[in-house]
C-alpha cells in the first residue's frame, strides 16, 4: 500500500507515562498513526522478555483491547 508506514520501537513516540499508543486511520495529529488508505491490513506485535503472565492472551494489553473492539 503506497504511503502506508509501520511503527516500531525505533520510530514511535511514547506517551507521558511511558506507554505506547498506535493509532489506525485517526488523522495526521494522532499519535503514531498508520493510515491504511481504506485497505485491509495486518497488525503484528512481538513481545521480548515479557512476563509469562502477559503471554496469556486474556492478560495481554494489546490482545485484550482488540478482543473488546471486535465487531
Amino acid at each position: 500500500m503506497d504511503g502506508v508506514k509501520n511503527v516500531n520501537s525505533h520510530t514511535w513516540d511514547k506517551n507521558a507515562d511511558g506507554t505506547i499508543t498506535v493509532s489506525f486511520n485517526c488523522g495526521e495529529n494522532a499519535l503514531n498513526n498508520i493510515d491504511t488508505k481504506g485497505q485491509d491490513y495486518t497488525f503484528t506485535t512481538r513481545h521480548y522478555g515479557v512476563n509469562p503472565k502477559i503471554m496469556e492472551s486474556d492478560k495481554d494489553p494489546i490482545i485484550g483491547v482488540l478482543s473488546l473492539n471486535r465487531v
